[in-house]
Order: C-alpha cells, then sequence, then structure tokens
C-alpha cells in the first residue's frame, strides 16, 4: 500500500537547537528519505508563500496563506509504499514525531 506522511513541526522545536544538533536531525530526515518504500520526499515552504483558491460563482477567490492556522505547522512529506506496520516504525523515526510536533499517515488510493 501507498502512504503520505505529512510532518508537522511544533512553532519553536528549532529555535533552541545548535547548528550541529540542527545538522544531526537534518540528517535523521535523511536517512528516513533513504529508506527502502520511500519514493519522495518534500519540505514546504513557509506557510506565508502558500496561496488558497476557491470558486465563489463564476470567480476565482484567491487568500494569501495556509486554509488553516493551526499551532504545528506543516513542513513537508514522505510518500512511502509499504505494510501497515512498517510504514508507522517508519514515521515515528521522523524527529517530529519525537519533538513536540507529529506525523499524519494517510493511506492514499491509486486513482
Amino acid at each position: 500500500m501507498k502512504y503520505a506522511l505529512f510532518v508537522y513541526d511544533a512553532p519553536s522545536s528549532s529555535q533552541s537547537l545548535t547548528s550541529e544538533q540542527k545538522h544531526a536531525i537534518h540528517g535523521e530526515y535523511h536517512a528516513v528519505a533513504g529508506s527502502p518504500g520511500v519514493f519522495g520526499h518534500y519540505r514546504l515552504r513557509p506557510p506565508r508563500r502558500s496561496t488558497t483558491v476557491r470558486v465563489e460563482g463564476d470567480r476565482i477567490v484567491r487568500t494569501e496563506g495556509p486554509i488553516a492556522d493551526t499551532r504545528d505547522r506543516l513542513r513537508g512529506f514522505f510518500l512511502v509504499e509499504s505494510d501497515d506496520e512498517a510504514v508507522l516504525e517508519l514515521a515515528a523515526r521522523l524527529p517530529a514525531a519525537r519533538a513536540g510536533g507529529a506525523v499524519e499517515v494517510w493511506p492514499l488510493t491509486e486513482r
């Protein structure tokens, strides 16, 4: 089965870290990205760079910023092909899952 792992960081999770600690965390993300079954991983730009689009009648309505204003920040996502238990173990390896953030695991459909 294919999954999307959405990675959410806590707002201040990296503010007090040294550059060495940040480098080690990036290394953990790259290690997960190189794991068997991972076929894509992407880091997102800051939320202020996003645009939300809606259609109202015949008008396209554009709003600067994300659709939801949440405490945690969606930082990126991984695309994974795995069995159910292994994907949860992979998600638990992501630093955000241990540092006050979260990882959502969403099953994907082929169509």
